[in-house]
């Protein structure tokens, strides 16, 4: 059996008229059922209701998905400024200790001194004490004897100290001689890097110290900010 679709509608024409009764178009073709399930019309129509189904099941995969967790706003982490240079001098400005940011002054440690840094960070500490020449004896105007006097008071103050052979050097363009002593103080074994500096006016001792387990970490440091101890020109030395 066979049935009749018009070309221009593609409706079917009922048996018995020739026009078709929608459009009453007389050109009309004999069309099996299979190819009438296939005409254009029908392909599009099938197209779009996939297209819609397509779109219905892709809307409830969407919606099964589980909701995406907000991006959590990464911490800032704020950058901690590395220690820079940082200069210290004594309120009459004979001497310039170079040292860095994180150490501080605190003259009221050492009434006595010229200038005391610190940094308790490190637990480590330096002390700058001045004697000018003309109030010392004859005995004491050459460097090797002040020096060595100096380092015998040091360990009187303390218990069980010794030291090390005293060794010549420069800091800040004079002579200079310097020792290691350690001794214990209140239970504690202390360690100083003792330096003594002579100009041509005032000698200048000068102590670097810390735990004696510490200065094994801290002893290139005390070195350094020791050898760059400056004494302005401008002032009386």
């Amino acid at each position: 059996m066979s049935s009749r679709t018009c070309q221009f509608c593609s409706r079917y024409i009922p048996p018995g008229n020739d026009n078709c009764p929608f459009c009453s178009s007389q050109r009309s073709e004999h069309f099996t059922a299979s190819q009438a399930l296939f005409s254009t019309p029908s392909v599009i129509w099938w197209l779009l209701n996939s297209i819609v189904i397509c779109l219905l099941l892709l809307n409830v995969v969407v919606l099964a998905l589980p909701a995406p967790s907000e991006r959590q706003s990464t911490p800032r982490i704020q950058s901690t400024s590395a220690p820079v240079s940082k200069t210290f001098a004594d309120a009459d400005g004979r001497i310039q200790v170079i040292a860095t940011s994180d150490w501080s002054s605190d003259p009221a440690v050492f009434p006595e001194s010229v200038l005391f840094i610190q940094n308790p960070k490190h637990d480590v500490g330096i002390v700058v004490f001045a004697e000018e020449k003309a109030a010392l004896t004859t005995a004491f105007h050459k460097l090797d004897a002040y020096g060595s006097a100096l380092r015998e008071l040091l360990l009187n103050e303390l218990q069980d100290g010794t030291q090390t052979a005293p060794v010549s050097l420069k800091v800040g363009g004079h002579l200079a001689v310097q020792s290691r002593i350690e001794a214990g103080h209140d239970g504690t074994r202390v360690t100083f890097l003792h330096t003594v500096v002579e100009t041509s006016r005032t000698y200048y001792q000068i102590r670097a110290f810390t735990t004696a387990e510490n200065f094994k970490i801290r002893q290139e440091e005390l070195l350094d900010i020791t050898a760059r101890i400056q004494f302005p020109p401008r002032s009386s030395n």
